[in-house]
């Protein structure tokens, strides 16, 4: 099939292990994690993007939207499944980490593979269908304001209320996270003798907490066991440490970003007041809903990156047992494990190096999965296409002007200077030290709730989201003017 035929849903480097897991998860596992007769037929993952053909693309808006029209009992079935499924995931992770497996056989590593393979893959239908879902709910909502007295006569505009509907969401673990790394550095910035060792030493500074701030100390373990795992995307990067952590307060010291990290609690909404009359019981059903909702976009990506953590004394006994490193063995696709384990050999190593080095496609045409490595490294937002200017949707307001950084993934996070803008298809919480240095953020992707509008606003950076082009039409290191300041925001290259 040519590119045309295909919808692009997301760019992001992945591994291949964790490609494998969502591409045959799609094809086999609709109905079994979500009752859903569907299953996707055609399927790539090429230039780090995640597109899917036309045809399935339709055909899976339709079944999901046959479900959907069945009300709030639908919505709350739904929420509650994916959790169910996520949190056998999860349990199937913390068993692993518990087990003993050093002198775990080849049968016993397959069966262990097996069960963590179809749990993972049992998982990936939410991947898809959770942003599909958001749009019908929201169409809903609005569908259920226009029977209230006050919007059809203009009294008050459906399109203002919304926003705040969406304000009202559960909080995530992202933002726990950011909100509580800037608790850290508030706290630590207001000792100056732990402020100028910190800005001289990450290392020294780690070194003195035991007998200088043991209290700091065990915040900052906390916060490395807590959330830690949340910045392995794709399974590529081992958890936060204390290093990274350090370095990260150490940036928000020195650059003065320390937010305003007040307690997380959850808005709640007074909807009477909103719509200037009583709400009706269906719209107050739905709303809760949408606040239930909402959180699971970033539910569905963070139990695979939890349990994946938790399960790496199996993945690297796995490993061993085949010849590999873990590193080197997620480059490899589910099925070159599962061969690997009966006896068959598994890609050589000038193989592997090239899908790290270059990046690779995989393809899911037929119920068949196939990998190819690429001839040359993979250029962030694939062919270049440079104009000056993209547009999106103000995600979180200001107006900077600076130098654009164009990534990928969090490994090219180190092109990311103090002051640059960064450009990338989406943001998730393993750009953070990026995030933290940057002025701005420029996305191909995303809504109003995604990580780079809700971290965005929490540091009180510029950010334009859902540009749709911004990776592969702004080159890197070119000059722009970001004016976020209206509803609509602009990127415009300044020389």
């Amino acid at each position: 099939m040519a590119a045309e035929d295909y919808v692009k849903l997301v760019g992001r480097k992945e591994s291949p292990l964790f490609v494998s897991f969502i591409l045959r998860g799609f094809n086999q596992h609709f109905k079994q994690a979500m009752e859903i007769d569907y299953s996707v037929q055609d399927y790539r993952y090429e230039n780090a993007w995640h597109c899917l053909s036309k045809k399935d693309a339709t055909a899976l808006r339709g079944a999901l939207n046959q479900r959907a029209t069945a009300g709030v009992d639908f919505w709350r079935s739904y929420i509650a499944r994916c959790h169910q499924v996520g949190e056998r995931l999860v349990s199937i992770g913390t068993d692993f980490s518990k087990r003993d497996w050093t002198t775990a056989s080849a049968e016993t590593l397959l069966e262990g593979f097996d069960q963590f393979a179809e749990a993972s893959k049992n998982m990936t239908p939410f991947l898809a269908a959770v942003v599909l879902l958001q749009s019908m709910l929201e169409q809903q909502l609005k569908d259920e304001l226009q029977k209230h007295p006050t919007i059809a006569d203009g009294t008050v505009q459906a399109d203002a209320i919304l926003p705040e509907l969406q304000g009202s969401a559960a909080s995530t673990e992202a933002l726990e996270e950011t909100q509580n790394c800037h608790r850290l550095a508030r706290d630590i910035a207001a000792d100056p003798a732990l402020t100028e060792l910190l800005s001289r030493s990450v290392p020294e500074f780690l070194q003195s907490l035991p007998t200088r701030a043991d209290g700091i100390l065990s915040r900052i373990n906390h916060h490395i066991a807590r959330y830690g795992w949340l910045r392995t995307h794709g399974y590529r990067f081992e958890p936060l440490s204390a290093q990274e952590l350090g370095e990260r307060i150490q940036t928000l010291i020195r650059l003065r970003r320390v937010a305003d990290a007040n307690e997380i609690s959850r808005s709640v909404v007074n909807l009477r007041s909103l719509l200037r009359c009583e709400p009706s019981r269906e719209f107050s059903e739905l709303v809760e809903v949408l606040g239930n909702f909402i959180p699971l976009r970033f539910y569905r990506i963070d139990v695979h990156l939890r349990a994946e953590v938790l399960a790496r004394p199996f993945m690297n006994k796995l490993a061993d047992s085949l010849g590999k490193t873990r590193d080197e063995l997620i480059f490899c696709i589910e099925d070159e494990i599962r061969e690997g384990l009966h006896g068959e050999p598994l890609p050589p190593q000038e193989e592997i190096g090239c899908r790290q080095d270059n990046w690779f496609t995989v393809v899911l045409e037929d119920n068949k999965l196939c990998i190819q490595s690429n001839n040359e490294p993979l250029v962030p937002g694939g062919a270049l296409v440079i104009g000056d200017s993209v547009r999106g949707t103000t995600a979180s307001r200001g107006r900077i002007e600076g130098e654009i950084r164009v990534i990928l993934g969090a490994d090219e996070m180190g092109k990311v200077r103090a002051g640059s803008i960064l450009v990338t298809t989406m943001t998730t919480p393993d750009f953070m030290q990026a995030i933290e240095r940057c002025s701005g953020i420029v996305t191909d992707e995303g809504g109003i709730l995604c990580h780079a509008a809700i971290i965005s606003r929490e540091l009180a950076i510029p950010c334009v989201i859902g540009t749709g082009n911004a990776t592969n039409t702004l080159a890197d290191k070119m000059l722009v003017d970001l004016d976020a300041t209206g509803v609509e925001g602009t990127v415009t290259r300044t020389q």
